[in-house]
């Protein structure tokens, strides 16, 4: 009797996909993959393996319709724990390989386990699983399978890094080595799986993609992109002495960037003033570094998910109508398997959102030239569990990360962070360019410095990069020359201190750090100055943001009165030009980034001014601030003594970072990461417990979807049909949910809930996608003004936290 892999409803068996012709499909796949950065022969022999357990009678019953459960995942790992046993001296043997394919096989549908039990009640070890567990017999693999054959390359680590011993950071690069595995498992066996189905269906294929247009190509088309760009500044700025001069600036960026395009991969900073056309400079960096070294993408990796539209429209801009399909937004609203567990969807519902349309889901391959994305998305993915999180590692190798903002890595993840990129960097062909304004010290001691006093101690950081090369030729003569703005003190200024000093001129920005200081700023400031008054936060949609953007930017182009009152969500890649800027008192990278929506290309004829004011209400100054205000309390001590006057310098950064680092040394790994790496077995890893403590976000902040406008009206409506065809247009679930992406503001769980309970918000698509899609079903609750109300008291106690 055949053995099938897969089933389909109401077809004949003979149209079923072999069980045999799926696994050489998948380990083929998987092999070509890994091969790019060397562990071909590793992940070729997890596809072949990975679904060996459904040999077993048991589960061809099930797909003729028996509901008993069968664990076919555990039987394919346990094949290669017996398989070297003898060899290798146990399942915790010498072969690194091996291990990676025990998890990565074990852990294809679970994902991947902790080695030993953690006593939290999880989904259990895998040394239990493989060891212990009761399986059904599926020896019958033999019979159509040859077993894959260990080569010298399951024998060794990925080296470490310049200096280090071999055992350095041994089991860190055995868990990046055995994610990358996974990845190329997970993927190979996701694209079989959704082709075979496409093909019995006779629809195309979703896995497929699109041709990818080569790198040279694309580069091409940027650069003559930037260059139209630079020679209409330049036309606009001619006469305008501050113009010209960040003009000139911008170009020497620019020239910088390609000039240092050639040189080898390796680890990169790039440190631009605000302002200095750092995103477009990169970009082209990051292409022609790409060509240079035969690398198969850029990936952007940005803050804040308000800017990813801003920076992936701009991409598309460059490249052209006929090129626009190249880039890929990913952002982190509806589509991880991590998520689907916060949200504690049940197995059922699960399965249905993963069933016949599952890998047209949101989650993405990224198998485009260029992504744009979240540090969330693309940080906690390097360190996640999830089969479905983890399938676009096998994406990162070869390729150009561009950090965005690189100085907003998280810095209680600091270390696993820097470690994982070095990792990438060193062993997976990966060069990573921290782009940003305000450049921390994050590179490991050289050893020659002196140590002058206790703060000069960190200017080198333990565990850090290493051999980081400045892109810019000197970064501060750059900074002189960008020089366009002077910050000074306000003091304390209340509500109405605020509203005075924004009103002084006609167009004037106020960021400060809550949404509901914000919210009460324009308020007061639409009742004593409505004229060109706009509210920009976090609590209106990416789509509602970008029409404000579009209108604060035509009064500003016809000279009119605009003054804004926001959260921290304009500060990154927002580009507005403002002579005046208020901003409540922050870190000096925080007052760096609001700087740079003022005076921005130098056309004012003088300094535009930036001032920095304390909010008499304590409760405005979140308590996510104390380091940060803490640091730059001793920074500008350090300032007066070495006579530095602008904190915005890259002298005056260096102390702000230097003091900020100081006194949390001890919480840049406040997890305790990489000492889950370190254990009396060096592959001994517990990967499930590593993604639970990797959270940028604690609670993970849930979407409601807010549909403003028609299309995400009907996007809406076809999740709620109970015909599944409805979702054609959109591209199933999937693209439903990439369209909904602009259309969500996220919620911590509790308050989502409460919404819920208070019959102002409603699951979407009934059980079909479990609490996957929210929508808000009370219209009152969100104004055209300032997006989402909501008076709850819980809701504004939980709101003073959030920004």
């Amino acid at each position: 009797m055949p053995f099938y892999a897969h089933s389909l409803k109401d077809r004949p068996e003979t149209a079923w996909h072999l069980l045999a012709d799926h696994l050489r499909a998948v380990g083929a796949g998987a092999g070509v993959s890994a091969a790019r950065f060397g562990q071909g022969s590793i992940a070729g022999a997890a596809g072949l393996l990975h679904d060996t357990g459904k040999y077993s009678p048991a589960f061809q019953a099930r797909l003729r319709g028996d509901v008993t459960k069968v664990d076919h995942a555990t039987w394919g790992a346990r094949v290669m724990s017996e398989m070297i046993r003898d060899r290798a001296g146990g399942l915790a043997g010498r072969l690194p390989g091996a291990q990676a394919v025990l998890y990565a096989v074990a852990g294809h549908h679970a994902g991947l386990a902790d080695f030993e039990d953690q006593g939290d009640g999880g989904r259990g070890s895998l040394r239990e699983r493989v060891e212990k567990k009761p399986l059904d017999d599926a020896s019958a693999w033999k019979d159509e399978i040859t077993p894959p054959e260990p080569d010298e390359s399951w024998r060794h680590l990925p080296p470490p890094r310049p200096g280090e011993a071999p055992d350095d950071r041994a089991g860190f690069r055995f868990a990046v080595m055995t994610r990358m595995v996974f990845s190329c498992l997970v993927d190979a066996d996701y694209a079989d799986t959704a082709a075979f189905h496409a093909a019995a269906e006779g629809r195309e294929d979703p896995e497929a993609g699109l041709a990818a247009a080569p790198i040279a190509v694309l580069r091409a088309r940027v650069d003559g992109f930037i260059d139209g760009l630079a020679a209409d500044a330049a036309a606009r700025a001619a006469g305008q002495a501050g113009a010209e001069r960040v003009v000139a600036a911008r170009a020497e960026v620019l020239a910088d960037c390609r000039a240092a395009a050639s040189a080898g991969q390796g680890v990169f900073s790039l440190s631009v003033p605000t302002g200095g056309g750092k995103t477009l400079a990169s970009l082209a960096f990051a292409l022609a570094h790409a060509e240079a070294h035969g690398l198969d993408r850029v990936i952007i990796v940005i803050p804040y998910t308000s800017i990813i539209e801003q920076t992936a429209g701009v991409i598309r801009k460059a490249l052209g109508a006929d090129l626009a399909d190249q880039v890929l937004e990913h952002h982190s609203a509806f589509d991880t398997e991590a998520d689907l567990d916060r949200r504690n969807i049940p197995p059922e519902a699960r399965e249905r959102w993963q069933g016949r349309d599952k890998l047209r889901r949101a989650m993405e391959r990224w198998n485009r030239p260029i992504i744009v994305t979240t540090a969330v998305q693309f940080l906690e993915s390097l360190f996640s569990d999830r089969p479905a999180r983890c399938r676009k590692l096998q994406a990162i190798p070869r390729s150009v990360v561009i950090l965005d903002e690189a100085h907003m890595m998280p810095r209680g993840l600091l270390r696993p962070t820097v470690a994982m990129l070095d990792e990438l960097a060193a062993n997976y062909r990966v060069t990573v360019v921290l782009a940003t304004a305000t450049q921390p010290v994050l590179v490991a001691p050289d050893g020659t410095a002196e140590v002058v006093d206790e703060y000069a101690q960190v200017f080198g950081l333990e565990g850090g990069f290493q051999a980081v090369r400045e892109i810019v030729s000197d970064p501060s003569a750059l900074h002189d020359r960008l020089a366009r703005v002077r910050v000074r003190e306000a003091g304390i200024l209340d509500d109405a201190g605020v509203i005075a000093r924004l009103t002084t001129g006609p167009r004037a920005l106020a960021v400060v750090d809550t949404r509901l200081h914000a919210r009460r700023l324009y308020e007061r400031l639409a009742a004593a100055a409505p004229e060109g008054a706009f509210h920009l936060s976090a609590l209106m949609t990416a789509a509602h943001r970008s029409r404000r953007l579009d209108e604060i930017r035509a009064r500003l182009a016809a000279g009119d009165t605009c003054r804004i009152v926001s959260t921290t969500v304009i500060e990154c890649g927002v580009d507005i030009d403002l002579p005046m800027v208020l901003r409540a008192a922050a870190g000096f990278d925080s007052i760096a980034q609001a700087a740079g929506r003022c005076n921005r290309e130098g056309r004012l004829g003088r300094e535009g001014v930036v001032e920095v004011f304390t909010p008499a209400d304590p409760a405005d100054q979140p308590r996510r601030l104390a380091q940060a205000l803490a640091a730059a309390a001793v920074a500008r001590g350090r300032m007066v003594e070495d006579r530095i006057d602008d904190p915005l310098s890259p002298e005056a950064m260096r102390l702000y970072f230097d003091a900020l680092f100081w006194q949390a040394l001890d919480m840049l790994d406040a997890e305790n990461i990489m000492a889950l790496h370190d254990s009396p077995h060096r592959l001994a890893i517990p990967f499930a417990t590593v993604a639970e403590r990797y959270r940028i976000i604690e609670d993970g902040m849930l979407p409601l979807i807010i549909p403003t406008t028609p299309e995400a009206e009907a996007c809406v409506a076809a999740l709620d049909a109970a015909d599944p065809s409805a979702l054609d247009r959109f591209g199933g679930a999937g693209g439903a949910a990439r369209l909904l992406q602009r259309h969500v503001v996220t919620l911590p769980p509790r308050i989502r809930k409460m919404l819920v309970e208070a019959s102002a918000a409603r699951v979407v698509g009934g059980e079909r996608y479990g609490e996957q899609f929210m929508v808000l079903t009370n219209p009152s609750l969100y104004r055209e003004d300032v997006g989402l109300v909501w008076e709850e008291p819980a809701f504004v106690a939980v709101e003073k936290l959030l920004f």
